[in-house]
């Protein structure tokens, strides 16, 4: 028997197949329309919706989910990932507090040992660091997901990376094809007195891409780079070194001012905004952190991966710096 008392497992299946295609369809247009976090209890509203349009009892989540992320990747190549919890400012003091504990500890236990040679410390002090764990505690790079377990979903791409070489033709035919909407040195995708109305949909569409891709991008490394804890001031001087106006302007192509970008950033979880008030409450500061989405779609092992790419190294030497990035990075993928 199934899981719904009095139905035949096979009775039951298809209820669950059934239900598990109103999810979907709901996931994919929220996605398209706003590309953020999905609740649980929004899942189950939905659930819930469906089972009473397909007139049939309530059927398990766990069942449903389980189906609905079959559905996404075979026939759309979509994931389904169950997140953590959101970084906050309660979270962020409860760690640092345990930093501090574990570092204190250690100072005492260090305190107490014998006194050894200068040689002898250096050889145990590199022997230490070549056999510890990476500071982030995503095995293998990969996000840790709670699937059917967790409050809050988001929907990634789950396709492998296509051939390098299609992926690099991808990137010169736009790029042509943002040089030739260039006139004079000035940008003239978005004036559509120059171009015909397709080519002013498909440019304007692929030039705004790229750009938000690439902004994104700057973003991100700036943060990952800066221990994962960088304040607002510093972000947008080290935007302003890429000629991102900071007066108030809205950034080229894209159609945004840098607030509105980042704004929109944090929303999509690609960021998180932390905003810590001054005890007397006078003074705000506001710093960035990844954010679950890059975290998912954006781990450890691309961003190795990146920097292998951009520094043109060879395997060997992607493992040598590895070690130098965790540090750099700090608890950018630790989720717990």
């Amino acid at each position: 028997m199934s899981d719904s008392e009095g139905e035949p497992d096979g009775i039951y299946g298809d209820k669950v197949n059934v239900v598990a295609r109103h999810v979907v369809r709901y996931i994919l247009s929220f996605a398209e329309s706003q590309s953020t976090v999905i609740s649980r209890s929004k899942l189950g509203g939905v659930i819930r919706e469906a089972c009473g349009k397909e007139n049939t009892k309530n059927v398990k989540f766990d069942k449903v989910f389980t189906e609905v992320n079959s559905l996404l990747f075979d026939t759309y190549g979509y994931h389904l990932v169950g997140l953590h919890p959101k970084l906050n400012r309660e979270t962020i003091t409860k760690k640092q507090s345990q930093s501090r504990t574990q570092t204190q500890t250690q100072s005492l236990s260090q305190a107490n040992t014998q006194t050894q040679s200068q040689s002898q410390a250096v050889r145990q002090n590199q022997s230490t660091y070549d056999d510890q764990e990476p500071l982030n505690n995503i095995e293998h790079g990969e996000y840790p997901d709670l699937m059917n377990k967790a409050q809050n979903f988001i929907l990634i791409d789950g396709l492998p990376a296509p051939p390098a070489k299609f992926e690099q033709y991808l990137l010169d035919q736009s790029k042509k094809a943002y040089e030739d909407r260039i006139i004079d040195e000035e940008y003239v995708g978005n004036d559509i007195s120059t171009l015909s109305k397709s080519e002013f949909q498909d440019g304007l569409s692929t030039d705004k891409g790229l750009a938000v891709q690439g902004l994104t991008f700057i973003i991100l490394a700036v943060i990952l780079f800066s221990k994962n804890n960088l304040l607002h001031q510093e972000l947008t001087h080290h935007l302003q070194k890429f000629g991102v106006p900071q007066d108030g302007h809205k950034i080229p192509i894209i159609d945004m001012t840098v607030e509105e970008l980042i704004k929109l950033l944090d929303k999509q979880e690609y960021i998180t905004k932390i905003e810590e008030r001054s005890k007397d409450g006078t003074q705000e500061t506001v710093f960035y952190k990844i954010g679950r989405r890059t975290q998912a779609e954006f781990d450890r092992a691309a961003l190795l991966s990146m920097c292998q790419e951009l520094l043109g190294l060879d395997h060997k030497q992607t493992q040598l710096i590895g070690k130098s990035i965790d540090l750099s990075i700090n608890d950018a993928y630790k989720v717990s």
